[in-house]
């Protein structure tokens, strides 16, 4: 009898902290949601050739810088689409 009470004891105890570990689980997963916002927005991209332009019209850019920056960003962008060098063509 004492074995049977101790035995279910330990049964509701485990089962307690296994509801408590899915429940931080779950909790954990709330709050990074929420801090992080959702993960189909993708990431974010640093300048666009349209923030380029825009910063060139103003005068904030030369159009020397202007023409470097444009060029680097297209090279990257060629860059991305042909893979990242390892063979692997991105489609």
């Amino acid at each position: 009898m004492i074995a049977t009470n101790a035995y279910s004891s330990i049964i509701v105890v485990c089962v307690l902290l296994i509801v408590a570990v899915l429940a931080g689980l779950a909790l954990v997963y709330w709050v990074k949601r929420r801090v992080m916002g959702d993960a189909e927005e993708g990431p974010s991209v640093g300048l666009t050739l349209e923030d380029l332009r825009r910063l060139h019209r103003e005068g904030k850019l030369s159009a020397e810088e202007y023409e470097r920056a444009r060029s680097r960003m297209v090279a990257g962008m060629l860059r991305t689409e042909k893979g990242d060098g390892r063979g692997e063509k991105k489609v």
